[in-house]
């Protein structure tokens, strides 16, 4: 493990305005000091990952019919903060500009050192819109492309205005999925179906509740015989006798079986 403090020990650190230009690579090579990594730290963020968005964001849609609406649904929340992180910019440099009229104006020292703090607050403000701009950027065209990934082939105009129609069947579909997922987490955690989610069982239509059920014990069997394969591989590798039968079902095979992406054809 490394540890280095350059000649400005970090508790004498005061943070700048330039700490760290992201198209600034001739220093790449140089040693990292204490300094440097507080300036570093600002980079350009940490954007939503595909893994992230894929799996529990969009993927908490669970069918591809609600998983496209979630995905329009984060893309018009992404573009409504990207409208306001860019105004707020655009009203941090004009008020930069008065401030900066204001100190030329301004005779008396004292008032000129306040006017100088609201110049620095406004500076690091229009820094940190600089950084956060393009982060918001990329997560909004992240979002896109990850909704063009449910999409066939060169959609249309009307494919996206399609996405925000209601369609009854599938959203009956998505019901019976989530709440199977749901009702088999009880059965695997406890055993039983948990009183909270048996009330929401009831209120279905009888159709729909047999097939959850149904659905729900069906996914907790595959899954505990999953777990039981897992637990059986990790304790002969703990005792140095890794014997897992190649022809054993892969998790991947077990978790797929686990999501299936229902359509109206599917549902009882």
């Amino acid at each position: 493990m490394s540890l280095r403090h350059d000649d400005t020990d970090i508790f004498d650190y005061t943070p700048t305005f330039d700490d760290f230009d992201v198209n600034d690579n001739e220093n790449n090579s140089k040693e990292v000091s204490d300094s440097d990594i507080a300036g570093l730290s600002q980079g350009d963020g940490f954007p939503m990952t595909s893994f992230q968005t894929k799996y529990f964001v969009v993927g908490d849609g669970l069918t591809p019919y609600r998983m496209k609406r979630q995905a329009l649904v984060e893309i018009d929340s992404r573009r409504s903060s990207l409208h306001s992180m860019i105004k707020s910019q655009t009203k941090a440099k004009a008020e930069l500009a008065i401030i900066e009229r204001d100190i030329d104006i301004e005779s008396d020292e004292l008032r000129r050192a306040l006017i100088k703090c609201e110049y620095d607050d406004k500076l690091y403000d229009i820094t940190v819109w600089n950084h956060k701009i393009p982060q918001a950027r990329r997560e909004l065209k992240e979002m896109i492309d990850h909704l063009r990934s449910l999409l066939p082939d060169n959609p249309t105009v009307e494919d996206i205005k399609n996405i925000s129609l209601e369609d009854p069947e599938e959203e009956r579909a998505y019901w019976q999925v989530r709440m199977a997922k749901q009702t088999a987490t009880d059965l695997i955690a406890y055993g039983r179906i948990g009183a909270g989610q048996m009330a929401s069982i009831m209120m279905m239509d009888p159709k729909d509740q047999e097939a959850v059920v149904s659905k729900a014990i069906e996914y907790s069997t595959k899954l505990n015989n999953t777990l039981d394969r897992l637990d059986g591989n990790a304790r002969q590798k703990l005792l140095g006798k890794d014997t897992r039968d190649s022809s054993m079902p892969r998790i991947e095979d077990s978790f797929n079986d686990l999501d299936p992406a229902l359509t109206s054809s599917q549902i009882i």
